[in-house]
């Protein structure tokens, strides 16, 4: 099967492009509506700035009906219906009530039309001709001919002029003429109808119908076959002209109509699919005009029945497949746009959405992009750049990382600028970095989400080059509150403060700190202003002081200590001063909350000691309502630090930690052994990594960033900080555990991974990219190897590692199934494998060995030169006579052809056209003719050869008849 090309260009908002499909079996394009739903095909000539450059084929679900619509009009009408049930007798092809179907072009005075009563009426413009030696009305037809004039012209024409000519027949009634053309011309209006059977308009070569409107009723079903295996059906092929659409008048809803088209189809390309082994179905866009921005294959689906409504439907890009033995196909997946406000002027905004079939074959709607960007997955109605909702179940995103290089990790990235994205400026003080907020719904019904806690990180002081003084915040809100308050800060020298914004020391604490534990209590109460604790043994003493509201604790180990003596509030180790409600450890005249030495001596708050190996834990108590958290060492993890929540609310049982982080700095979240820098787990159900932002700004976003240098110092730049060619710079991986047979030799193995990677060495500015897909075989000991390669040029290569051009695909394992498969198995209704549309004056297809077909619909052959021949010898011209003359002639009826089948399961034939031809084979087709495959068998008919066999035919004959001539001399 051969394939065939066709280009076009559209407005500057869409783009040119091209699509090729080929097969040597048979290829169709496919368009399918969902259940109950129309399938529609729009088409746009001349960047379809106007009505009537717009066209449309739909496929009506509620009727069956194909309608052929046009927006001529500034609405969509009917300008051709069909209609087919199944079965021969209610298919039949109808143009719309009051319509005409002109035969001398658009505008001319021959037409047919149905006149106001029924009738077919043919209007010419001045003498309807019947050119046919005989007109031929069978026994159970009844020709009535009224006031009828019988004119032999000087052509042998016979005119027929009356107010009226009606042919009816019980039966089918046939118009033929065995040459010439048919001519119904009719200075007024002209009826042409059949009570039964079908009207069947046939031509022994080309039928013409120039701007002719054919119009199907509602229950006809028009088809056009071409049953010529050597040639297409070219719709349009001319040099100029209105575009070629397939639509419906009625609305889009009602609409199920389809387009098949078998084998590879091809636009902008002459070879569809072609690279070996070839595609069995297929289609293939592509733009030989130029390369740009704005050019490249392009595909539009487009509605255009009236002006566009909040909810309508602009197109669905559908895949299915069969769900049973019986063919059913049902939708797995889908891509739909959807108008999201009434179009008007510049108002044209639309979403698009993805949806996939569930395990009950129930299709939903997953992803949503909104007209203004946001993109929504688990929601249709995302609020932000990227929101993710998971209803009934645990939505979280996961990033995850396995590698030995310490630099290769996952990372959650918040980057801010001022400025614009094209041009940065730096940030200032308070500008926010980045936020982590938590939100709850706060009302059952006309409730919203609001703020429970967030963490901000805020530039606290100047920025300058590879300067970036930032503080850490972390926000509550209280109970009857939504607006959280700053609890605890972490600033840029480190301090950190709980209840204190703007901390001076290591820490500080604004605030009651509680320690829980029996209920018991130690109540000392004196008569003065001054009460006290002293512990003494021998050569050192220790004392609690309570001074006022003050609170010191004392140690002296001075060698003459007696109860009482050497007490100074200068040396007190600990102060707790009531008044202001501070605390001093090493300092007696603490001015913060919590105040941990003095002057330069250094202030450390350590738990255990290396002594031993000790368990460290500090409570975190709440309510009996709420579960309580632990903050703890080598308590549930040996040399490890953990965060751990109580196994129920209000208690104080902490067995399994939430948050990890073990002596070799891996951090593992559901996961106390974790086998990288991070790990998330989950048992039983999906372990997610969530990056979500809530932000008004537009340049705000949650953002996964893998970033490489090649200088192995943290975030350090400079010489040699570029990244190689081939350098990998992120990857994605997926893992899986094999199915060994010996069950302890089940390992974790790489599945499929996903790689970004310099495509070149880094330039000035810039860094080349390549993206690289892998997936593992289905086989044993397979290992994960690169399937689709995206270069820095924007090529893409599937099975090919350095793709040539915008899409290369290749076999690279020589495997025996096609490089680009394309299936159709389903060619009803559908007129033609492949159609061209060329409004230029270029050839249509054009191949390297010279053949083409030309824009008129010429088919050559690749040039007769003596360049691409050898061996060059004149024939002797004798025997080709004989040699034709063995070929058999037969008609017959094609396979492809069948009508259906009895209860019996026999064929039904009867009504498929019988064919005359021959049948290639080795006894009596000349050699001459025909080529053989690799097995030698014979596999097609040589067109060009049949030209020379029969010019040396002709030049027999010639000299034979020059024998007889000059013999009758």
């Amino acid at each position: 099967m051969s394939s065939t090309t066709t280009t076009w260009s559209t407005d500057t908002n869409t783009k040119s492009g091209s699509a090729t499909t080929f097969t040597d079996t048979v290829s169709s394009l496919r368009l399918v509506g969902g259940e109950g739903e129309d399938a529609i095909l729009r088409l746009f000539a001349d960047e379809g700035d106007d009505n009537a450059d717009q066209w449309r084929i739909v496929s009506q679900a509620s009727t069956n009906k194909l309608n052929i619509m046009s927006f001529a009009s500034g609405s969509w009408s009917n300008v051709l219906n069909m209609f087919g049930s199944g079965t021969a007798a209610s298919q039949y092809i109808a143009i719309q009530a009051g319509n005409k179907l002109y035969l001398d072009g658009a505008g001319g005075t021959t037409y047919l039309q149905e006149s106001s009563d029924g009738h077919l009426e043919i209007n010419v413009g001045t003498t309807l001709d019947l050119t046919a030696p005989t007109v031929d009305i069978n026994s159970s037809t009844e020709l009535n001919i009224d006031t009828v004039l019988y004119d032999l012209n000087a052509s042998g024409a016979v005119t027929i002029d009356s107010a009226g000519v009606s042919i009816d027949s019980s039966a089918a009634s046939n118009l033929t003429t065995s040459s010439g053309a048919l001519t119904i011309t009719s200075a007024a209006a002209a009826t042409w109808s059949t009570s039964a059977g079908a009207l069947s308009i046939s031509g022994a070569t080309e039928i013409d119908l120039a701007s002719v409107i054919i119009d199907i009723n509602a229950t006809t079903t028009c088809t056009i076959d071409n049953t010529n295996t050597s040639n297409g059906v070219v719709i349009n092929a001319a040099t100029s002209g209105g575009p070629v659409s397939i639509g419906h008048t009625t609305s889009e809803t009602t609409v199920n109509d389809n387009l098949t088209v078998t084998g590879n189809v091809g636009i902008g390309t002459a070879n569809p699919l072609s690279t070996s082994p070839a595609a069995t179905v297929g289609m293939e866009i592509m733009n030989t005009a130029a390369d740009g921005p704005d050019q490249g294959g392009y595909l539009r689906l487009a509605s255009n029945h009236s002006i566009m409504t909040a909810g309508d439907r602009l197109g669905i890009l559908e895949f299915a497949g069969a769900e049973d033995g019986g063919s059913t196909i049902v939708p797995g997946a889908r891509v739909q746009c959807t108008s999201t406000v009434d179009w008007a002027g510049d108002e044209n905004s639309a979403n698009l959405s993805f949806w996939t079939c569930d395990a009950n074959a129930n299709i939903t709607e997953k992803m949503t992009i909104l007209d203004i960007g946001n993109v929504g997955i688990g929601t249709t109605a995302p609020d932000y750049a990227l929101s993710l909702n998971q209803d009934g179940a645990v939505c979280a995103l996961s990033i995850d990382c396995h590698d030995d290089a310490y630099s290769n990790r996952p990372m959650l990235l918040f980057r801010k600028a001022d400025g614009t994205e094209a041009d940065p400026d730096k940030v200032a003080d308070d500008d926010i970095l980045g936020q982590i907020s938590f939100q709850g719904w706060d009302a059952d019904s006309s409730g919203e989400f609001v703020d429970g806690a967030y963490i901000k990180a805020l530039v606290s002081g100047t920025p300058g080059d590879d300067d970036m003084p930032t503080e850490l915040s972390f926000w509550t809100s209280a109970d009857g509150s939504n607006s959280p308050t700053q609890r605890m800060t972490i600033m840029p020298t480190g301090n950190v403060g709980i209840g204190v914004t703007d901390p001076d020391n290591p820490l500080e604490v604004n605030g009651y700190v509680q320690i829980d534990a029996l209920n018991t209590s130690l109540k000392l109460k004196s008569g003065t202003t001054a009460n006290g604790i002293q512990l003494i043994n021998t050569g050192s003493k220790a004392s609690m002081y309570l001074t006022g509201q003050t609170l010191q604790f004392f140690i002296d180990d001075t060698a003459d200590a007696t109860e009482g003596s050497n007490f100074v509030a200068a040396d007190a180790v600990l102060n707790i001063d009531g008044a202001n409600q501070r605390v001093g450890i090493g300092t007696s005249a603490p001015e913060y909350d919590l105040q941990i030495g003095a002057g330069a001596v250094p202030s450390t708050l350590a738990f255990g000691d290396d002594s031993s190996n000790q368990q460290s834990k500090i409570l975190f108590i709440s309510s009996d309502s709420n579960k309580n958290f632990a903050l703890a060492y080598n308590f549930n993890v040996a040399g490890g630090f953990e965060i751990t929540r109580s196994t129920a609310a209000g208690g104080e049982t902490f067995t399994t930690p939430d948050f990890t982080v073990n002596s070799s700095g891996f951090v593992g979240i559901g996961n106390t052994a974790p086998g990288s820098l991070l790990e998330v787990s989950k048992v039983s159900g999906d372990a997610t990594l969530e990056l979500s932002t809530w932000s008004a700004s537009d340049t705000d976003s949650g953002t996964l960033i893998f970033q490489k240098s090649s200088i192995a110092t943290l975030n350090t730049f400079g010489d040699g900080a570029g990244t190689a060619a081939a350098e990998t710079l992120g990857r994605i991986e997926a893992w899986g555990t094999t199915q060994d047979n010996t069950a302890a030799d089940d390992v974790a193995k790489l599945s499929s991974y996903i790689e970004f990677a310099n495509d070149g060495a880094s330039r000035e500015g810039g860094v080349p990219g390549k993206i690289v897909f892998a997936t593992a075989s289905n086989g044993d000991d397979a290992n994960a190897q690169p399937r689709v390669i995206i270069t820095d040029d924007g090529n893409v290569g599937i099975g090919e590692t350095t793709p040539g051009g915008r899409l290369e695909v290749d076999n690279p394992n020589n495997v025996d199934q096609p490089a680009l498969l394309i299936d159709q198995s389903d060619t009803t209704n559908n007129p033609y494998a492949i159609s061209i549309l060329n409004s230029s004056t270029g050839d249509s297809i054009h191949d390297d060995s010279g053949a083409k077909l030309t824009y008129d619909g010429t088919f050559t052959n690749a040039p007769s030169t003596y360049a691409k021949k050898e061996n060059i010898q004149e024939e002797e011209i004798g025997g080709y006579i004989d040699k034709i003359n063995t070929l058999k002639l037969f008609t017959f009826q094609k396979k492809r052809e069948i009508y259906g089948y009895k209860e019996s399961g026999e064929k039904i034939w009867e009504d498929a056209p019988r064919y005359l031809g021959y049948i290639l084979d080795d006894d009596s087709t000349p050699e001459e003719l025909i080529s053989r495959d690799r097995d030698g068998n014979i596999d097609g008919l040589v067109a060009d050869r049949g030209v020379a066999f029969l010019l040396a035919v002709c030049k027999e004959l010639t000299a034979k008849v020059e024998a007889l001539e000059n013999n009758n001399e």
